[in-house]
C-alpha cells in the first residue's frame, strides 16, 4: 500500500479535477485492483465499502478532496507557502457587510459570525477545475 497509495495522492487537487469522467474511473478501477491485491481476492470479485475499511481507504474522488481540504487547512493556517494560498482570499477582504450567508448557528443554537471563509472566485467552465476554485468550493 505504502508503494503505490503515494502515486495516486501525488499532486491529486491540481490534475484530478481537470481529468475526464473515463480516467477517473480507470484510477478507481486501478485502485480497486490494488484492494484486491492486498486482500488476496479473486480477479472478479465485488470490492465494497467493508474492503475500504478494513485498508482504511477512500476511494479515490473521496482521498483526492481529504487531500484538497487538507491543503486548504494549512494555507488557513499559515503552514503552507506563501505561493499556494495567494489563490485564496478570505470573504471579509472582499466586502465588509455581513449576510445572512455569512452569519451560522452552532450546535446550541447559538448564531455568529463566519469570517474565516474563503471567497469563490468568479469563472466559468475549465476554471471550475482548478485546485483554487474547488479548494474554496470543497
Amino acid at each position: 500500500m505504502s508503494l503505490i497509495q503515494c502515486h495516486f495522492d501525488y499532486a491529486s487537487p491540481v490534475w484530478f479535477y481537470g481529468l475526464t469522467q473515463d480516467l477517473k474511473s480507470k484510477l478507481q478501477v486501478t485502485q480497486n485492483k490494488l484492494i484486491r491485491f492486498v486482500l488476496n481476492l479473486e480477479p472478479r470479485s465485488h470490492i465494497g465499502y467493508e474492503d475500504f475499511i478494513k485498508l482504511n481507504l477512500l476511494p479515490v474522488s473521496d482521498r483526492v478532496n481529504q487531500v484538497t481540504l487538507c491543503h486548504v487547512f494549512k494555507m488557513h493556517n499559515n503552514l503552507a507557502p506563501k505561493y499556494m494560498s495567494e489563490q485564496f482570499s478570505l470573504a471579509s477582504n472582499a466586502h465588509a457587510y455581513t449576510t445572512r450567508f455569512w452569519v451560522s448557528v452552532n450546535r446550541s443554537g447559538k448564531q455568529f459570525s463566519d469570517t474565516k471563509r474563503y471567497s469563490l472566485p468568479e469563472v466559468k467552465g475549465f476554471g471550475q477545475k482548478a485546485f483554487a476554485y474547488q479548494g474554496c468550493y470543497l
